[in-house]
């Protein structure tokens, strides 16, 4: 499996802040991820930690991506 995490002495290049539109495509496309994700953390046998997994990811892209 190839290491795709980004080593330290790595520079990231400049990433612009997402447009309106494009928070609100992101939004709604995690939410309804989010809906998929608890469904699938209700069934039997299936670890529960998708649904926490997806708020993480919203929250990092705030942080990251938000005007």
């Amino acid at each position: 499996m190839e290491n795709t995490e980004i080593s330290d002495q790595e520079v990231l290049p400049e990433i612009e802040p997402l447009t309106y539109n494009e928070q609100l495509i992101f939004l709604s496309a995690m939410s309804r991820e989010e809906e998929i994700c608890k469904n699938l953390d209700k069934e039997p046998d299936a670890p529960s930690f998708l649904t926490p997994i997806c708020k993480e990811i919203v929250r990092k892209v705030k942080a990251t991506l938000w005007q």
